[in-house]
């Protein structure tokens, strides 16, 4: 069984964020693969979703049966009881609104049904000895901060030069 891990991150919420997935080697030992991205500004649960898609990229390069560990409750219950509900109900959730995030939930289901096998998809408690979840965490929250022209940013004065 082939372990991935994924995680977003958000300065402000919404704010600058970045995603982050890790494929971990067969003796769990080290990461074989990492990914990350800057995603621009986004909320934490955009930032959860899109570190998901990016281990789903991951999983489909393998062809050997994946578990995706993510601290994202949101993630997890999502594709492993929320989906089948969505598309039955015409992509409304339980209060008969429109689901939030529609759009990445529907790329993540079309991965998943893409993939074979399908991907086991676990929660793991953020930030509690798990080894493997700070590191993706230190990924994803480096990647948010690393953007150079984030539009909050305030412009150079005239007499510094700009970077």
């Amino acid at each position: 069984m082939r372990i991935l891990y994924c995680d977003g991150a958000c300065s402000g919420n919404p704010g600058p964020a970045g995603s982050a997935a890790i494929l971990i080697d067969l003796d769990g030992t080290r990461i074989e693969t990492s990914v990350s991205r800057w995603i621009g500004v986004a909320t934490n649960q955009i930032a959860e979703l899109d570190a998901f898609l990016l281990a789903l990229d991951l999983a489909a390069a393998l062809a050997s049966p994946a578990t995706i560990r993510t601290d994202s409750q949101y993630a997890v219950k999502g594709v492993n009881e929320w989906l089948p509900n969505w598309k039955r109900n015409g992509w409304r959730n339980a209060q008969r609104k429109p689901v939030a995030n529609e759009a990445i939930w529907k790329a993540i289901d079309a991965k998943v049904l893409a993939l074979d096998p399908k991907p086991a998809v676990a929660w793991i408690k953020g930030h509690a000895g798990d080894r493997w979840n700070p590191v993706v965490d230190r990924l994803a929250v480096e990647v948010s901060l690393r953007q150079p022209d984030f539009p909050s940013r305030s412009p150079p004065r005239l007499s510094e030069p700009a970077s």
